[in-house]
C-alpha cells in the first residue's frame, strides 16, 4: 500500500496557559547560570547534568534551556537518577535530505522508567530557515549511528520540539522535508508534503504520490489505525466475509472495525477493495474528531445524492472545516476519494488531534472586539486572548456567538509570528466548550 503511517504518540499534550509548573524541588538547571551545584555524590561529569528523582511530579530544565524533562509522579522511584549529556553539537549520520536543529543529547536513569516521561528539545531556526517548523521530530539513534524517527509535537512559544519517552538513547532533531514529482503545482501539494515529511505517506519507487488514484476502504483502515495509535487484530474467525486472514490488510480492518472507526455494511462485507467514498470520508472525520452537528446553510446542489445515514455526518463535516465540497456548488458524496483529498482531510484530523503541535487550554469568556480589526476575544481577567479562526470552519464562530458572555474552555494553538492585534496573545481554535 502506497499509504503509511509512522509510529507517532497521538494522546495530545495538552498545557493549561499560564499555569506551566515551576521546576520541582530536586531539579537541575545545567549552565543556567544560578542554579545550585548539585551535591558531592552526584557531580556530574564535564558536558553533563544530573536530577534526583522525588518520587513525585518534577520538572527539570538543562544547558540553557535546550533540554526540558518533565517528570510524572510515580515515572521513577525516590533517589534514582537521570543523567543528561551533551553527546555532541551535531549528529553525524544525518539522514538523506535531512537537516539537523539541534545538538545530540544523551538520556541515561538509574532505574527503568515506570511511566513515560515528557522531554522537550529546543531547535536552532536558523538551521532550518525556510522549512515548516512542524517538520521537525525527534530521532532515536540506533546502535550501528543511523537516526530512526520517534515523533513530537512543535512548541511554538519554546521553539521546541515535545514528545514522550518510555526508554532512553541518544536523541536530537531533524526536518526531513520531503515532495514528488507530481504534486508540483497542485492544490493539495502543502498537506502532501507536510505528511510526507512526517512518515504518514509514501510514494511509489519511481518518486511519485499519484494524488488522483482513488483510496480504498482497505488502505483507510490501515491509515487510520496507525493514525489513532490503535493496534492491528487477528481473531481467527474473521468479521467480514471477505476479509480473509493472510490478507494484507486482514489485521488493519480487524484493527480498525474493533475501534469503530470504519463500519462493514448490512451483508456483513467489508468490501476492502471498492473506494472509499466521501460521503464515507465525512461520516469517519466526524467520529475521529467527536464533531457535533451545527446548523449551517450547506450550497450544494447534489445532496440529495447523500446517503440518510451520512447526512448529519457531512453537515458536521463540512461546518467544522473537515470535508469540503469538489466545487462551490457539489460536494459529490458518491465520488471515489483520491488520494490528494484523503492526504487533505488527514492533515486537517492530525491537526484537530494535536499530532502536530502542543495544544494549549485557555478559561475565558468569549467576548466580540472591533478594536484593530473586528474578531472574537477570550477575557480571562488576567489577560485577553485573541481568537482566530480556520477559514473553512463555519462552526466555532456560531459557537462563539452562542457562548458569549458566558464560561468556555477553548483549546487550540498559540500563534507566535507578526500579526496585526496588539490585544494579547494569539490563539488558532480548535474547539470550543461549555464549562
Amino acid at each position: 500500500a502506497l499509504i503509511d503511517l509512522t509510529d507517532v504518540p497521538v494522546t495530545p499534550l495538552v498545557f493549561q496557559v499560564g499555569e506551566t509548573p515551576a521546576p520541582a524541588a530536586g531539579s537541575v538547571s545545567a549552565g543556567g547560570g544560578g542554579a545550585p551545584p548539585p551535591s558531592e555524590e552526584e557531580e556530574p561529569e564535564p558536558g553533563a547534568a544530573k536530577v534526583k528523582a522525588t518520587g513525585k511530579e518534577q520538572q527539570a530544565t538543562f544547558f540553557d534551556g535546550q533540554v526540558t524533562l518533565a517528570i510524572p509522579a510515580g515515572a521513577l522511584p525516590q533517589d534514582a537518577v537521570i543523567t543528561v549529556e551533551l553527546a555532541a553539537e551535531a549528529p553525524e549520520k544525518v539522514p538523506p535530505g535531512a537537516k539537523g536543529a539541534s545538538a545530540v543529547f544523551r538520556f541515561a536513569s538509574s532505574e527503568p522508567l515506570d511511566k513515560p516521561v515528557t522531554v522537550s528539545l529546543r531547535y536552532d531556526p536558523e538551521k532550518i530557515a525556510g522549512l515548516d517548523p512542524r517538520l521537525l521530530m525527534v530521532f532515536r539513534e540506533n546502535p550501528d549511528g543511523t537516526w530512526q524517527r520517534i515523533g513530537g509535537r512543535l512548541d511554538r512559544a519554546a521553539q521546541a520540539v515535545v514528545t514522550e519517552l518510555t526508554g532512553f538513547s541518544n536523541y536530537t532533531l531533524f526536518a526531513t522535508p520531503k515532495s514528488f514529482a507530481d504534486i508540483t503545482g497542485h492544490w493539495a501539494k502543502d498537506p502532501v508534503e507536510l505528511l510526507a515529511a512526517r512518515g504518514f505517506i509514501k510514494g511509489d519507487a519511481a518518486g511519485r504520490f499519484a494524488p488522483e488514484r482513488a483510496v480504498t476502504r482497505a488502505e483507510m483502515a490501515a491509515l487510520l489505525l496507525r493514525l489513532t495509535g490503535n493496534t492491528e487484530l487477528s481473531p481467527a474467525m474473521p468479521t467480514f466475509t471477505d476479509v480473509a486472514p493472510g490478507a494484507w490488510y486482514y489485521g488493519a480492518v480487524e484493527g480498525a472495525s474493533k475501534a469503530g472507526l470504519l463500519k462493514g455494511y448490512g451483508d456483513g462485507a467489508f468490501r476492502p477493495n471498492d473506494p472509499l467514498t466521501r460521503e464515507q470520508l465525512a461520516a469517519l472525520a466526524v467520529r475521529l474528531t467527536g464533531e457535533t452537528t451545527v446548523t449551517v446553510a450547506l450550497p450544494f446542489t447534489d445532496l440529495h445524492e447523500v446517503s440518510p445515514w451520512a447526512e448529519g455526518a457531512v453537515v458536521s463535516a463540512y461546518a467544522s472545516g473537515l470535508v469540503c465540497g469538489v466545487s462551490e456548488s457539489l460536494f459529490a458524496p458518491q465520488m471515489p476519494v483520491t488520494r490528494a483529498q484523503a492526504a487533505a482531510v488527514i492533515a486537517r484530523l492530525a491537526e484537530r488531534m494535536g499530532l502536530f503541535e502542543v495544544i494549549v487550554t485557555v478559561t475565558g469568556t468569549p467576548v466580540w472586539s472591533t478594536v484593530e480589526k473586528p474578531h472574537w476575544e477570550l477575557a480571562t481577567g488576567e489577560k485577553n486572548y485573541v481568537l482566530l479562526v480556520y477559514p473553512r470552519d463555519k462552526a466555532t464562530p456560531l459557537l462563539l456567538k452562542r457562548y458569549a458572555g458566558r464560561t468556555v474552555t477553548v483549546t487550540g494553538y498559540l500563534e507566535t509570528g507578526p500579526n496585526i492585534y496588539m490585544r494579547g496573545p494569539l490563539i488558532r481554535v480548535l474547539s470550543v466548550k461549555p464549562v
